[in-house]
């Protein structure tokens, strides 16, 4: 139907006297949202029977924070149908609803009341244990009694001790009883305030409604999609990766930790994760002008008008400064504003994650896991030991992105096996790129670091320099059963002094040389049960009144 084709039908359908019929209230069911870094978009759908005619139909129970100018309407159907209107008006408690919230209240008082009544009563009952524990403790000490001669009979000490047993076991019985009875009110009392809990979180005192009005040519079965946007909602990247030590393959699951405060629940709905900034706006920001201009010497001016009135004013004289002060401050020119970035902008488009099956993340700040997908990865390990800092060998892994999307900044939960091994924090990693993967110590790779030589000695043609030797061996094993890729790290001193010098700086097997921070680097391959030495050695000189730090 073109524009012209449709303005005619409206006409007529407004001469035929068929306006805005009313179809009915749907609070309509949330079944999709997608969540943004600060926010979420809700869609609600609702299907209902619409006349020919001008029909408006009214979705309830929107959440009173919705952002109103995110608002949009689509609707699928037979042929021929128009949206004409859509209109936001806000809803307040109904008595419904007011009653809901004392019914709640009543029964969460009726159940404290009854709580109190079990607490006092198990205050008896230790009494009543109190008093057959001393009935008892006499009538043991009335046996002892007749056996010493004095005139106790049997049947008095029988009566007495059967006395005591009984109603100990009886008020034991009662406080199992009674500890029973507070554990299942105590429940109810936690679920009855939870849920006035919800309902106070979800402001339900007041609630938007959303008036729909459709221009319809066919009557039938429509289907209407209902989107907005609201804050209280964000998600982030979080991985999981699992290393089999048998095959060194990688199991990589992409996940992401959800979130929502929104004040509804999302029951059974689909969940699409977007890396979308909606909070930057559509476009670049503009930029105000920066205007130059002279400061007039408007203080001294003030100052003079002051002191110009009989006697000296100091209170004047301080306002007037002040006011002075603040019109030369409001010359200063505005600074320009910086434009936010985004971690995504390099991709150049937003990225959205439709994840799997259906969820449910409850509206009050629980934290939901979902899965985005999961990937198999060949990696190529290897060792890295700084032994000076650490005696172990840490077992790394090189993976490669193989999948088609990128990873983003977030949390890395490893595992070597099914042994947990710690965390780390990857950044973006495009599909291709290669990135190391930390997976814990590894005993089978023995290092062993001691200091073999530390002296200090003179130097120099007239011994005005003094030098200091050191020397180290690092102890290395192999008990793997293959070969052992292993980058070994160490340093020498750095100085930022010319007259401190490094010198006779030997190593074996020979090492990388110092960057610019002392650090070298041996790439060794350990054999199984291979054992090696690596040595290293320097001298510092200075000269000898210098008094070193560091040494």
């Amino acid at each position: 139907m073109n524009r012209k084709t449709g303005l005619v039908a409206f006409v007529l359908l407004l001469g035929s006297g068929n306006l805005s019929s009313f179809a009915g209230e749907h609070p309509g069911t949330i079944s999709q949202v997608t969540v943004f870094q600060d926010r979420a978009e809700i869609v609600r759908t609702l299907e209902t029977t619409l006349d020919h005619g001008i029909q408006a139909v009214t979705v309830t129970g929107l959440p009173p924070h919705i952002d109103r100018n995110s608002v949009r309407i689509n609707a699928s159907g037979p042929a021929g149908l128009k949206i004409a209107g859509l209109d936001i008006t806000r809803k307040y408690h109904s008595e419904t609803q007011k009653e809901t919230i004392r019914d709640l209240e009543i029964r969460l008082q009726e159940a404290q009341d009854r709580l109190k009544t079990l607490e006092n009563e198990a205050l008896l009952v230790k009494s009543q244990q109190e008093f057959f524990q001393s009935i008892r403790a006499m009538a043991a000490r009335g046996a002892q009694e007749e056996l010493s001669g004095k005139p106790v009979s049997v049947a008095d000490y029988q009566a007495a001790a059967t006395y005591a047993f009984d109603g100990l076991a009886g008020s034991l019985s009662r406080e199992q009883t009674n500890e029973i009875a507070r554990r299942g009110i105590q429940k109810e009392i936690t679920k009855l305030q939870n849920e006035l809990r919800q309902l106070q979180s979800q402001n339900t005192r007041e609630s938007l409604e959303a008036g729909l009005s459709f221009l319809v040519t066919l009557k039938g079965l429509y289907q209407i999609e209902l989107s907005y946007q609201l804050h209280g909602a964000s998600w982030y990247p979080v991985y999981d990766a699992r290393f089999d030590p048998g095959t060194e393959k990688l199991e990589w699951t992409y996940g992401a930790n959800v979130v929502q405060r929104t004040g509804e629940d999302w029951k059974g709905v689909k969940i699409i994760l977007s890396t979308a900034r909606p909070e930057l706006g559509a476009g670049a920001p503009e930029l105000n002008p920066w205007v130059l201009g002279i400061r007039e010497p408007v203080v001294y001016e003030k100052k003079e008008r002051a002191r110009m009135h009989s006697g000296y004013d100091k209170a004047a004289d301080e306002e007037m400064a002040g006011e002075g002060l603040a019109m030369e401050t409001s010359a200063v020119p505005p600074a320009a504003a910086q434009p936010m970035e985004s971690i995504v902008a390099s991709f150049g488009s937003s990225l959205h994650f439709e994840i799997p099956n259906r969820w449910s993340i409850p509206g009050d700040g629980t934290l939901k896991r979902v899965t985005i997908s999961t990937h198999d990865f060949t990696t190529a390990t290897s060792y890295r030991s700084t032994p000076k800092l650490s005696p172990h060998a840490y077992l790394t892994a090189k993976v490669i992105n193989g999948s088609d999307r990128p990873f983003l900044p977030g949390e890395v939960r490893s595992f070597n096996g099914t042994e947990y091994v710690g965390s780390s924090r990857i950044e973006v990693i495009v599909p291709g790129e290669e990135f190391d993967l930390a997976l814990g110590t590894d005993d089978r790779i023995k290092v062993e670091r001691e200091e073999t030589e530390r002296h200090r000695e003179s130097a120099g043609l007239f011994q005005d320099k003094v030098r200091y030797r050191f020397g180290y061996r690092i102890k290395l094993e192999n008990r793997l059963d293959h070969d052992a890729f292993l980058t070994l790290r160490d340093q020498v001193p750095v100085s930022h002094d010319e007259r401190i010098g490094i010198l006779d700086l030997k190593t074996n097997p020979k090492s990388s040389a110092p960057d610019s921070q002392g650090l070298i680097e041996w790439d060794l391959t350990l054999k199984p049960d291979e054992k090696r030495d690596v040595i290293l050695s320097f001298i510092v000189e200075y000269p000898d009144k210098m008094d070193v730090f560091g040494l």
